[in-house]
C-alpha cells in the first residue's frame, strides 16, 4: 500500500494481521474431530413387526417438541404422538440450521459447523446417505421440500418438486405433490418420500414462536401432516421429526435446549415406538433403512477419532498455530513502533482473502497454512523494526483472554438458566475488562496532564460533536473538522436507521457506545512525546475491543448466535430488496455497537501519530486475538461439551466480524481526518477553553487579546 497516508496504512495492515491471527485460531479449531460433543449411540429398539415397502419422513422445519405435543397448536401431531408416542431427535451440529438438518437427516453424519454458509444454496454431495443405500438396493426416492435436498442429493433421487422461493414460498404445493407421489403404484411407486415443510421456520424467524403468524403456521403444518399420515395408508411406516429447534424469539444457531432437541414421532410397521424414545438426529437413517428393510445403514461415529493414541503429530499443527499466532502478534508491536506496514499491507490483505475463499471452497487446510505463512513473513520482514514494548503484546491479550472467558461463562449460563440470566447483571460483569482498561487509560492520562481530570462524558462527547472543542474539564481531545463532521453526521443518520429497525433497546445501547467512544479520545490522545502515550492508545484500543460484549448483553446478545435479531431482516426479504437486503441490515443491526463506538473514538484517531494508531492497533488486535484465543483453547478440546463448543465457535465468528467492523470504522475515521492531522507533528492539547498548548514556538492568546 505505498500511497497511503502512514497512519492509515498502519490501521489498514493491523486490521488485516488481526482478521488473520483470528482466522488462524478459527479455523484450527475447527478442525479438530468433535468425538465428546455426542456419546456413542445405544443399540436402537426394533420396529414393530417386519419391513415394510414404505416410508414417509415428515420434517417440519423448526418445530420444537413441545410445539408438537400442544394440542392448542397441533391438534393432530399431538394425538399422533399420545397414541404412538412422543420421543426426542438430538441435534449434534454446532450451528443448527436446515442445511445441517438436512446433511444429518439423509446420510447420519453432523454437518461441517461452517455448513450454514449453504444455507441458502448448496453443492452436490460426494454421500447420498440414505437415497444411496435406496438407490443401490433398486428402489426409488421423491423429495417435495427446499431446493437444498436435490442441490446436494439429486443425483440418488429419482424425482423431487423443489419450492418456488427460499422464502415466502408456501407449503401447500410440496403437500399436494407428496400426495401424488404415495399415489403411485407398481414398478413407478418409491420407498422413500420425504416431505419438508417450511413455514413455521419462517414464522418463527419473523415474529418469534409466540406470535399469531406463528400459531397459524403450525395449524397450517398440523394440518398438512394429517393429511399426509392418512394417505400413507397401514403399509407406510411414518416419521415426523424435524431439522431443529427454534427458541421463544425465532432463533436456532445456538446451543439451547430448545433448539437441540427435536420431536420425534414413529407411526406405522417397521419402526419403534417413540413413547420416551432418545436418539441422536444421526440416527434416523438407520431407523428409515431398517423400516424398509435395507442393510444396516453405514454410521460414522466421530468419537473413535478422539480416542487416538497421541503422537507427534497431533501437537506439531497446534504449536505451527500457536507460533504462527505469536508472530502475528509481535507484528502488532511492531506497528506501534519503527514499523510503517508499507511492504506487508499488501500482502497480509491478500492473504486474508485468499484464506477465507479456500475455506469456502472447502480447502482448511489450504487456508491455515496460507494464514500462518502470513503472519509469519510479515513478523520476519518487520524483525529489524522491533516491537515497541512487551507490555504491547501481553496486557491486551490477557485483557481479551478474560473477556473471552467471561463471554463463554455466560453464554454458558444462559444457555442452562431457566429463565435465562438476567442480561443486566451479566453485563455488568463484562464491563470488567473495559473497566480495567479505561482505569489504566485513565491513569497514563492523569500522568501525561500533571493533575487530576474529572471526566463529564456526554458533556465532552456533544461539546466536541457539535462546537469543535471540548469541555474545560475534559483535556486533549481532537475537534473534526468540516468534512469529518459531514462524515459522522451522515452515519449517525444511516446508524439511526438501522437502529430505529433494531428497536430502541438497539438505539440506546448505540448512543452509549457513542459516549463511550468520545470518553476514551478524551483520555487517549496527548503529546505523543509523553512516556505514556503508548500505554495509553494501547489501553484505549483494549477498552474500544471489549466494550461491545458488554453492551450487545445488555441487549439480550450472548456468543449463542440464536441471540442475533434478524426479525427485521426476515421482513425485508419480500420486498424489493430481497435476501441480500436482508442479510445485509442483520450485518449492520449486529455492527451497530462496534461501529457507534468507534464512530465516537474517531475524531481522535483522526488527530493520532502514526505510532500512537499503531499503539491502538496493538491493543485492540491483541484484545481480539486473546478473545479468539479462548474460543480456539475450547474448541480444541476433543472432549467439550457441545455447547460450550459452540458458543466457542460463536465466540470465534464475533471476534472475527468485530475485527473487521472496528478496524473498518478506524480506517474510515483516519482516511476522512484533514490533512494537517496525519502527520507525525505531536497534536495540540487543551489547556483552558480558549488557549491551547503546542510543540515548538507557537504563541497563544488569551480571550482578551493580551499576550500569553
Amino acid at each position: 500500500m505505498p500511497r497511503l497516508e502512514p497512519g492509515l496504512r498502519r490501521a489498514l495492515t493491523a486490521g488485516n494481521a488481526t482478521a488473520l491471527a483470528v482466522l488462524l485460531l478459527l479455523l484450527a479449531g475447527l478442525g479438530v474431530p468433535r468425538g465428546g460433543a455426542s456419546a456413542p449411540a445405544a443399540a436402537l429398539p426394533a420396529g414393530d413387526g417386519g419391513p415394510t415397502r414404505r416410508v414417509l419422513l415428515i420434517v417440519v422445519d423448526g418445530l420444537r417438541v413441545d410445539t408438537a405435543a400442544d394440542p392448542a397448536l397441533m391438534r393432530q401431531t399431538a394425538a399422533l404422538a399420545a397414541a404412538r408416542g412422543l420421543g426426542t431427535a438430538r441435534v449434534e451440529n454446532l450451528i443448527p440450521s436446515t442445511i445441517a438438518g438436512i446433511t444429518t437427516l439423509a446420510t447420519g453424519r453432523p454437518s461441517p459447523p461452517l455448513d450454514f454458509l449453504s444455507d441458502f444454496s448448496a453443492g452436490p454431495s460426494a454421500d447420498g446417505g440414505i437415497f444411496a443405500a435406496v438407490a443401490r438396493a433398486g428402489g426409488r426416492s421423491f423429495v417435495a421440500g427446499p431446493a437444498l435436498w436435490p442441490q446436494r442429493y439429486g443425483r440418488w433421487i429419482a424425482a423431487s418438486h423443489a419450492q418456488a422461493a427460499v422464502f415466502g414460498a408456501p407449503d401447500g404445493p410440496l403437500v399436494d405433490a407428496a400426495l401424488a407421489a404415495l399415489r403411485t403404484a407398481g414398478p413407478d411407486a418409491y420407498r422413500l418420500v420425504v416431505v419438508h415443510l417450511s413455514e413455521t421456520d419462517e414464522a418463527a424467524h419473523a415474529h418469534g414462536i409466540d406470535s399469531p403468524g406463528y400459531r397459524a403456521a403450525a395449524g397450517r403444518a398440523d394440518d398438512a401432516v394429517g393429511r399426509l399420515a392418512r394417505a400413507a395408508g397401514p403399509e407406510t411406516a411414518v416419521l415426523i421429526t424435524s431439522d431443529h429447534g427454534t427458541t421463544r424469539a425465532g432463533g436456532h444457531a445456538g446451543p439451547e435446549p430448545e433448539v437441540l432437541a427435536t420431536p420425534l414421532i414413529a407411526l406405522g410397521p417397521g419402526l419403534p415406538s417413540a413413547r420416551g424414545l432418545t436418539v441422536r438426529q444421526r440416527d434416523v437413517p438407520a431407523l428409515i433403512a431398517a423400516a424398509i428393510g435395507l442393510p444396516p445403514f453405514a454410521l460414522v461415529d466421530d468419537a473413535r477419532a478422539a480416542t487416538r493414541p497421541p503422537s507427534i503429530a497431533r501437537y506439531a499443527g497446534p504449536a505451527a498455530v500457536a507460533a504462527a499466532v505469536l508472530a502475528g502478534l509481535w507484528f502488532l508491536t511492531a506497528l506501534a513502533g519503527d514499523a510503517t506496514g508499507r511492504p506487508q499491507g499488501t500482502a497480509l490483505n491478500v492473504a486474508l482473502w485468499l484464506a477465507l475463499v479456500l475455506q469456502v471452497v472447502d480447502r482448511p487446510t489450504a487456508a491455515i497454512a496460507t494464514a500462518a505463512s502470513a503472519l509469519v513473513i510479515a513478523a520476519v520482514s518487520a524483525s529489524r523494526a522491533g516491537a515497541a514494548g512487551l507490555y504491547l503484546l501481553v496486557f491486551p491479550v490477557a485483557i481479551g483472554a478474560v473477556a473471552g472467558s467471561l463471554r463463554l461463562l455466560d453464554g454458558v449460563a444462559s444457555c442452562a438458566a431457566h429463565p435465562p440470566a438476567l442480561p443486566v447483571a451479566a453485563a455488568v460483569a463484562l464491563a470488567l475488562p473495559p473497566l480495567i482498561s479505561l482505569w489504566r487509560l485513565r491513569r497514563g492520562a492523569v500522568a501525561a496532564a500533571g493533575h487530576d481530570l474529572r471526566l463529564r462524558p456526554l458533556q465532552a462527547a456533544v461539546g466536541a460533536f457539535c462546537c469543535g472543542t471540548d469541555h474545560a474539564s475534559v483535556r486533549e481531545i481532537a475537534p473534526m473538522s468540516r468534512r469529518t463532521r459531514t462524515v459522522v453526521v451522515a452515519a449517525l443518520v444511516l446508524g439511526l436507521l438501522i437502529f430505529l429497525v433494531g428497536g430502541p433497546s438497539l438505539f440506546a445501547a448505540g448512543a452509549a457506545a457513542f459516549v463511550i467512544g468520545r470518553t476514551l479520545a478524551s483520555l487517549a490522545r496527548g503529546a505523543d512525546a509523553d512516556a505514556t502515550v503508548g500505554w495509553r492508545w494501547a489501553a484505549a484500543g483494549v477498552a474500544l475491543a471489549t466494550a461491545p460484549p458488554a453492551l450487545a448483553r445488555a441487549l439480550g446478545q450472548t456468543l449463542s448466535l440464536s441471540t442475533i435479531d434478524v426479525h427485521a431482516a426476515f421482513h425485508l426479504i419480500a420486498g424489493p430488496l430481497g435476501l441480500p437486503g436482508a442479510v445485509v441490515v442483520t450485518l449492520l443491526v449486529v455492527a451497530a455497537v462496534p461501529l457507534a463506538l468507534a464512530l465516537g473514538f474517531g475524531p481522535a484517531v483522526g488527530a493520532a501519530s502514526p505510532r500512537a494508531l499503531g499503539a491502538l492497533a496493538a491493543g485492540a488486535g491483541g484484545a481480539l486475538v486473546g478473545q479468539a484465543v479462548v474460543a480456539a483453547a475450547v474448541l480444541h478440546w476433543p472432549a467439550a461439551p457441545q455447547a460450550a463448543a459452540a458458543l466457542a465457535l460463536g465466540g470465534g465468528l464475533r471476534a472475527l466480524f468485530e475485527t473487521f467492523y472496528l478496524f473498518a470504522a478506524l480506517s474510515l475515521a483516519r482516511a476522512c481526518a484533514p490533512r494537517a492531522a496525519t502527520t507525525d507533528r505531536p497534536p495540540c492539547a487543551v489547556t483552558t477553553p480558549t488557549m491551547r498548548s503546542c510543540p515548538g514556538p507557537v504563541t497563544s492568546t488569551p480571550a482578551d487579546g493580551a499576550p500569553a
